[in-house]
């Protein structure tokens, strides 16, 4: 065994300890992201980081498409040295190898130059003067305006030697033989290479068994040159045309110019005149894989009804997308297995501008593309003298403009800021890519005033408690919230409490449902005895699936409930609120399951605000505030196995700890808030004898398909007028006859959901007065 023999093998294991290295490093598994369906950020509100979701392989951070200049200072020449000093003179395709090297077929320096992972330059191969002679040495070799590159397993490096019509091969010690061609412009195969004939051959590419695809773009014809030399026909019949077949020969091309191979031998080509990227299987089939055939640039998901422009260069990953040097778009483009094509970087204004945002960095005459095994994708930038490098791994938004204040992290896919405009409904994209594949994850953004998730209790076991604390035992408190019930097996539960030092009547103060299915205000003497217990409760029935606003003020001597912000009851208790050392629990019985948001606590008697709150959502620092929960620590539906706290927004700091909560995936028990998903009710108009116009306003965020009106004479709606309760309607007024006149009469209109059908809460409610 010879001296280059122990070498091959030394390099074949390098290379393969290497590419096992990669894999393991690199990414085996594609990423699974999730963000929620949708997020609803509260205006003017830090809305902390939103993290993506990521149950697949990991997701490198760095910024997809984000463009930079790998080597080249731009200055047409031929200096090795760093990256950044090194030059180039037009470079025209590139190759990468397993170890991350790159090799530059320099087409009008005529050398080959190699570029290692770290960016030093070096000449492989060629005198820099035109010729066609081979050698041992490289630097004694010469080349005729070499074009295409490509790379096998060992390191050997096959050049599409243009105008001097062959394939030559490099050895990795940089000895330069030739493989094919016999060097006369032609067409012959032949099972000795060195006979064979080619027309102007631009470009090559090696598959894993070491054979050598080869552009003969004279000849409009793909060609094939074995390992020991021997060359036919793979595709192209060699007349001007654009005609797929099953049969390769059969099939016609225009001035291919690019090629590729994957994994599975099926080959890729540029086919530049007919702005068409073509597909060989390794029988031999021809395809139209993307391109309509007409110069143009636009995307699309369907690949054959996308438009290119002279592509040139073409490469292909290992999970088989396609990058393409579309040249006359000065684009960088790239085709899914799928066949959705979409831009991956430039702007298609000629240039050389980097940017961390592909689609604002320029190239002039893109030609060449390759890809290594970890997913960094370099270009051949002709005209501007340099090899550009791209990143395909990371995140991407769609589209890129977010809501005023807000900010997405292409590098980590997390969401930050603060929104400082309104909006409704706004849809993105957010894919996440590595080396395996990619995710995308679709989510939809409002931004209003009011906040975003709610905590969901299952009527089991789940519980929130809070530490007791001097500002939760005032003499007055005042406790607002938004409340969703959703069914009781028992006869009374509690959705919130404080309790006293008793074992019996224990709720110091307390709101909840009764038996009837009716809220309940709670207020203890602390004696232990059933006198020492008072309620206020609501005049009628709740009606389940519906969000409430709920307040309640426990005073001196006193408790009152208010629903929607209208007092339901007001009792004299003969005792003020007992002070007992115990713990606030949201969720405190195990018999009732609902949905809470926006639990506010004051050390003030809050009842004249009620009303013009209940829409709102309030400064931390408001006034009185002791205890502000709005539940939007946790991500709806998403992963909070990390979030065991119901955050205090004041400065008091009474967080509550969650307690057999679920907190991960579609189970979890942070959902999206529906609450203050609520009409704005308006003053009515046209008022007659016997009816008026109601009008509302749409909500503030949250995409509605319907809405109720109820009419009473009651302004707590224990009674509603005939053919005016349950009535859906689909616009944002309602003609209201068939009243009696001179009589006093409310409305008040919720919402149903587009998205699951579920209501939202109550408007305000208006009085109105029908003239005599």
């Amino acid at each position: 065994m010879n001296c280059d023999t122990y070498k091959n093998i030394y390099v074949r294991f390098l290379y393969t300890a290497c590419f096992v290295c990669l894999s393991i490093i690199g990414f085996t598994q594609a990423p699974s992201i999730s963000y929620g369906e949708h997020k609803l950020f509260t205006r003017d509100s830090a809305i902390g980081k939103i993290v993506p979701v990521n149950i697949g392989g990991e997701v490198p951070q760095t910024i997809y498409s984000s463009t930079t200049t790998f080597a080249g200072n731009g200055v047409p020449g031929s200096v090795d040295g760093k990256s950044s000093t090194a030059t180039f003179n037009r470079p025209s395709k590139i190759a990468v190898d397993h170890l991350g090297n790159l090799y530059v077929a320099d087409e009008l320096n005529n050398k080959i130059r190699k570029i290692t992972a770290d960016g030093m330059v070096t000449t492989l191969a060629g005198s820099g003067k035109a010729g066609a002679e081979n050698s041992l040495i490289g630097s004694k070799a010469s080349f005729n305006r070499p074009g295409g590159i490509g790379v096998d397993k060992l390191g050997n490096v096959y050049v599409a030697d243009v105008f001097n019509h062959k394939i030559r091969k490099i050895t990795a010690s940089g000895a330069v033989t030739t493989l094919a061609g016999n060097g006369h412009q032609g067409y012959v195969d032949d099972a000795k290479g060195l006979s064979a004939e080619f027309d102007f051959p631009v470009d090559v590419a090696v598959d894993d068994a070491g054979n050598v695809y080869v552009i003969d773009e004279g000849n409009n014809k793909i060609r094939k040159v074995l390992p020991n030399g021997a060359v036919s026909t793979f595709a192209g019949s060699g007349a001007v045309g654009a005609q797929d077949n099953r049969v390769g020969v059969l099939a016609s091309f225009n001035q291919p110019n690019g090629i590729a191979v994957d994994q599975k031998g099926n080959v890729y080509v540029a086919d530049q005149l007919n702005h068409k990227i073509r597909k060989i299987t390794a029988a031999g089939v021809v395809t139209t894989f993307a391109g309509n055939g007409q110069a143009g640039s636009n995307d699309n998901t369907v690949g054959i009804l996308a438009g290119f422009n002279n592509p040139r260069g073409v490469a292909v990953d290992r999970i088989g997308n396609v990058y393409v040097g579309d040249v006359g778009n000065q684009k960088i483009r790239k085709i899914t297995q799928t066949g959705a094509v979409s831009t991956l970087s430039g702007s298609g204004v000629p240039g050389s501008h980097d940017n961390a945002n592909g689609s604002l960095a320029e190239f002039y005459f893109p030609d060449g593309t390759a890809i290594d095994s970890l997913g960094n994708l370099y270009v051949a930038d002709g005209l501007n003298n340099k090899i550009r490098k791209i990143e395909t791994k990371g995140y991407s938004i769609i589209p890129e403009l977010l809501p005023q204040g807000l900010y997405f992290d292409p590098a980590t896919g997390i969401f930050s800021g603060t929104p400082t405009e309104d909006v409704l409904n706004s849809a993105y994209a957010i894919t996440a890519y590595n080396t395996s594949g990619s995710s995308t994850a679709n989510l939809t953004i409002n931004v209003c005033e009011q906040p975003g998730n709610a905590l969901s209790f299952d009527g089991q076991d789940d519980r929130v408690f809070v530490p007791d604390a001097d500002q939760l035992r005032s003499p007055v408190v005042s406790v607002e919230l938004w409340m969703n019930f959703k069914k009781m097996s028992g006869n009374f539960a509690r959705i919130l409490l404080k309790r006293s030092d008793r074992l019996t009547y224990d709720d110091s103060y307390a709101i909840g449902v009764d038996s009837l299915q009716r809220f309940r205000a709670i207020m203890c003497s602390g004696s232990g005895r059933p006198e020492g217990q008072k309620f206020a409760t609501q005049k009628n029935v709740l009606i389940p699936g519906t969000w409430y606003y709920l307040s309640a003020v426990f005073s001196r001597d006193s408790v009152k409930l208010y629903v929607n912000g209208e007092l339901q009851q007001a009792t004299y208790t003969g005792f003020p609120i007992s002070h007992g050392r115990n713990a606030l629990s949201f969720g405190f019985d195990e018999t009732m399951s609902f949905e809470l948001d926006e639990v506010r606590i004051f050390n003030t008697n809050r009842s004249p605000f009620f009303v013009e709150d209940m829409h709102n959502i309030l400064s931390p620092d408001t006034q009185g505030l002791v205890a502000y929960y709005n539940f939007n620590s946790g991500r709806s539906r998403g992963q909070n196995a990390g979030i065991t706290t119901v955050v205090d927004l004041t400065s008091h700091r009474n967080n509550g700890v969650l307690t057999n909560f679920q907190l991960g995936g579609s189970s979890s028990n942070w959902i999206e808030s529906h609450a203050m998903v609520a009409p704005v009710a308006l003053e009515a108009e046209k008022v007659h004898s016997t009816g008026f116009t109601a009008l509302w306003n749409k909500p503030r965020f949250g995409t509605t398909g319907r809405y109720m009106i109820d009419i009473s004479t009651n302004s707590d709606f224990t009674s509603f007028e005939q053919d005016h309760h349950d009535k859906w309607i689909t616009d944002t007024s309602q003609v209201v006859n068939g009243l009696k006149p001179g009589t006093v009469y409310y409305y008040r209109v919720r919402a149903e959901l587009n998205a699951d059908g579920s209501n939202g809460g109550f408007s305000n409610v208006i009085r109105v007065k029908t003239g005599l």
